[in-house]
């Protein structure tokens, strides 16, 4: 069938967002939508694209792949597409074709760090400047690249690990140039904080300090349920504000249905038919958040999204603080390097060191179960950091909701 080109100037207008569509027969119940993500580097992996109904509830929905390719099958031609990346602007257009090629637009101009032409990865490969568009001006780049990371720029990506290069591991060189922070460095190169800063937290909200690392919002210095950085805190499902002996199915709280994975039914957050009534609460409310409910103010538990922008922005250097070990994460905006936080490990090997860490996220995995492959509104996602064997950032789907994580809160 004969394809023509069409131009949406519109949507460039309203969304400064690219979208190439092919014209074809309008599409119905059941067709497969494709096409690709770009932007004007290259494709775009780990986008998410949506279909939503007209009571905006997601029905549809699937990530873009190294490609930039993405398919769904359609439920109805009458819903619209939404395609988001973090940074980039939203777009939300009628689904009037079967494919679509879709070019994103950062929210923002980026300010390039000095000379990223001159960049290279380990391989060899330059940076291209979308992945090159935050100052660290704190740490020595060439010793970074003579250590063989290739790069201190995370990826924005859901659901699968962050670039080990923007993780500074034991033993990897860096310099770190914040005032007050200081390391002693043991026989196997882990780096302990022997001292902070005088006082290190930007300000006090509702009597909870917090960091402003230049970001979207404001990052607290401990974890509820914690006096200090490196403790672990309390534990909560997601979407219960108190703490309990142990997390199951058949005590959280929003089950009201079997006592397993595979039967259980939702009161509440529920995006399944088959699991229940279907809501459109696809975040927490205030009063099923565990930061909101606990400390007051305008605390909360962050989105994956805020998540996904601390990924973005920060420098991860593995570390310990008072004996417990975790990621001192500091700032790489600009105006912003001399700040940071450390997100403690939350559970111990045998040996007493910590091993790895969960901190719950307030987004719902927004789709219907699709079996083993995707478990659906069971699922919600979280912060993962590790240590065993290897050193790994994720924010990924692999958290049942009835499960006891921390919570680092946040507030705007």
């Amino acid at each position: 069938m004969k394809r023509h080109l069409v131009l949406l100037v519109a949507m460039l207008l309203m969304q400064a967002a690219a979208v190439s569509v092919f014209a074809q027969d309008k599409p119905k119940a059941g067709d497969i939508i494709s096409g690709f993500v770009d932007d004007d580097y290259g494709p775009l992996m780990m986008t998410t694209v949506n279909e939503r109904d007209a009571a905006d509830r997601i029905v549809a929905h699937c990530i873009t792949a190294n490609d930039g390719s993405f398919s769904f099958k359609l439920v109805n031609p009458k819903d619209r597409l939404v395609i988001t990346y973090v940074g980039y602007e939203k777009v939300d257009i009628p689904i009037d074709t079967t494919y679509y090629e879709i070019k994103m637009v950062c929210k923002d101009d980026p300010q390039p760090v000095n000379n990223t032409s001159d960049i290279k990865t380990a391989s060899g490969l330059s940076i291209p400047p979308r992945e090159a568009d935050i100052d660290y001006p704190t740490i020595d780049m060439d010793s970074l690249w003579q250590s063989g990371l290739a790069s201190v720029i995370p990826p924005k990506v859901y659901n699968v690990d962050m670039c080990r290069s923007s993780i500074v591991r034991s033993n990897d060189p860096v310099n770190i140039n914040v005032p007050g922070l200081e390391f002693q460095v043991d026989s196997i190169g882990l780096r302990h904080i022997v001292s902070l800063p005088e006082q290190y937290y930007t300000d006090i909200e509702n009597g909870h300090g917090y960091v402003d690392l230049g970001l979207s919002v404001k990052w607290a210095t401990c974890n509820i349920g914690a006096d200090s950085p490196e403790q672990t805190g309390d534990r909560y499902a997601w979407g219960e504000v108190t703490t309990k002996p142990d997390y199951t199915w058949q005590n959280y709280r929003f089950n009201t249905g079997g006592n397993d994975f595979w039967d259980v039914r939702f009161s509440k957050y529920n995006s399944d038919s088959n699991l229940g009534r279907i809501d459109k609460y696809e975040v927490l409310e205030p009063e099923d958040d565990a930061a909101h409910v606990n400390w007051g103010g305008r605390w909360r538990t962050p989105t994956a999204n805020e998540l996904q922008e601390l990924a973005n922005n920060c420098t991860f250097i593995w570390a310990a603080l008072n004996g417990r070990e975790g990621y001192l994460i500091i700032s790489g905006k600009q105006g912003y390097t001399d700040r940071f936080i450390f997100l403690p490990t939350t559970r111990s090997r045998s040996d007493g060191l910590g091993s790895d860490g969960y901190y719950w996220s307030s987004t719902l995995n927004p789709i219907k179960r699709q079996g083993s492959y995707n478990p659906g509104p069971s699922n919600c996602y979280a912060l993962h950091i590790l240590n065993i064997d290897s050193f790994e950032v994720s924010i990924d789907l692999e958290n049942c909701r009835c499960w006891g994580l921390t919570v680092r809160p946040v507030h705007p």
